[in-house]
């Protein structure tokens, strides 16, 4: 599976409401309103924590359904896929680009 672009990477993190989002040395780093820096990584944490609620948001709104069927969709497109980090990226970006799309 491919590894995200940095445009793509960025779009996650700044829908997900991290802004200021920049890479230093392909590392990507959040810059807050304070100058304090925080490492973002790519990794199921972050994912789950940022993403994952708003993408359940947004199917439980577009499918008029309950959360655990959310999350059943979601797991089940996601295991498709595989079961790491750039595979559950590539679950979540479709939705983000649709849902930006769509505003």
């Amino acid at each position: 599976m491919d590894k995200p672009t940095e445009s793509e990477t960025k779009e996650l993190w700044e829908w997900c409401g991290r802004k200021n989002v920049i890479f230093v040395d392909g590392l990507c780093m959040h810059d807050n309103s304070k100058g304090h820096r925080t490492w973002l990584h790519l990794d199921l944490n972050n994912l789950f924590k940022y993403a994952v609620p708003k993408v359940i948001a947004i199917l439980m709104g577009r499918w008029n359904t309950s959360e655990r069927m959310a999350y059943e969709m979601l797991f089940e497109k996601w295991l498709a896929k595989g079961f790491d980090a750039l595979a559950l990226f590539w679950v979540l970006y479709p939705v983000l680009k649709e849902e930006r799309n769509e505003q």
